[in-house]
């Protein structure tokens, strides 16, 4: 016997419950501030390897053209549900929670000469902790894996 609804004969199966959950709008803003941040990022590294080309210089700048790129596009396949969308997202913030570690030394090692290096490095990684904390939350892994 086929397996039926409780509505009756031909009825159509229930569906599970898609609402979207309140996290995707936390997840699309906080991919929007993670944009903003790396295309100032990149900015300054492109503008700095005018000056003086280093090997620190270009990693900067291929890895924030590389998070803002992927902070523009993320939202798109996670208001859809994708789970390939998701699992990017959820690599893309362990890398930012992982490169924001050095940026953090770095900037301690600096701290009297520019506290700015410090105060980036510590945004960047409550940023990307936040958004790794969002995008594993039981609403959001419900929407993507349902």
């Amino acid at each position: 016997m086929a397996n039926r609804s409780p509505g009756g004969p031909g009825s159509a199966p229930a569906l599970p419950d898609r609402r979207r959950p309140r996290e995707l709008s936390l997840v699309r803003s906080l991919l929007w501030c993670a944009m903003t941040l790396c295309l100032l990022g990149a900015a300054g590294s492109i503008y700095s390897l005018a000056f003086e080309v280093t090997t620190t210089g270009v990693i900067a700048a291929v890895a924030t053209t590389y998070f803002a790129a992927q902070s523009m596009a993320a939202p798109v396949p996670l208001e859809r549900g994708s789970r390939a969308g998701w699992a990017w997202a959820v690599g893309s913030s362990l890398l930012g929670l992982v490169s924001g570690i050095p940026v953090i030394s770095t900037g301690l090692r600096w701290m009297e000469s520019n506290a700015v290096v410090l105060t980036t490095g510590l945004v960047w990684t409550v940023l990307y902790a936040v958004l790794l904390a969002a995008l594993c939350t039981p609403g959001m892994r419900r929407w993507v894996f349902a």
